[in-house]
């Protein structure tokens, strides 16, 4: 089985809010993770700089019910537009959902503190994260688990676990099976 993943960092200023090296680690852990635990060709699509404005606040994105309905509105509509504008390796699978890759957004603050990513599950086909510190390189695999129909986790080894976890994340083997039969997760 394989998945899809795209970065997707907005400039502020002209300036990308994060350089390509930075966001490298994540990309490198996620593919590595999902690989070794689940057996899924996570297939990295590439980074998409892009210089459409977002909108006022629009790199702040809440993780709560504020934030998932607000996104529903302006902040929402950019992430979609700038996603569709990418020109990712999509096509045909975003427009029906079925193998439609997961677009990770580079935003600037993810509220409340000490939350440095969101996913508002398979509602959507993209996550948020903050440029995140080296320290803390399973942000992105942990945020597409969402995406993909899992919730957090109890146990602090676990991939879901609220807390990411630092070092050799895990998954239950029901969460794998959750994840393989997402509609992320395709043959073709």
């Amino acid at each position: 089985k394989k998945m899809y993943f795209g970065v997707i960092v907005p400039s502020v200023g002209g300036a990308p809010i994060v350089t390509d090296a930075d966001i490298q680690r994540q990309v490198d852990a996620a593919v590595d993770f999902y690989d070794r635990t689940c057996n899924i060709n996570l297939i990295f699509t590439g980074i998409c700089h892009t210089d459409v404005a977002p909108p006022d606040g629009g790199l702040t994105v809440g993780c709560d019910a504020g934030g998932f309905f607000g996104d529903w509105w302006v902040a929402g509509s950019y992430f979609e537009f700038t996603g569709a504008t990418c020109k990712f390796k999509d096509s045909f699978r975003r427009v029906i959902g079925l193998g439609g890759q997961i677009i990770v957004f580079i935003v600037q603050d993810v509220t409340p503190a000490n939350t440095n990513g969101c996913s508002f599950a398979s509602t959507h086909d993209y996550v948020v994260i903050e440029a995140i510190p080296p320290d803390q390189a399973f942000v992105a695999a942990h945020e597409m688990g969402p995406a993909c129909w899992l919730p957090h986790a109890g146990d602090p080894a676990n991939l879901m676990f609220p807390s990411t976890p630092t070092a050799n994340p895990v998954l239950t083997r029901l969460q794998i099976s959750v994840v393989r039969w997402s509609k992320h997760c395709v043959y073709i």
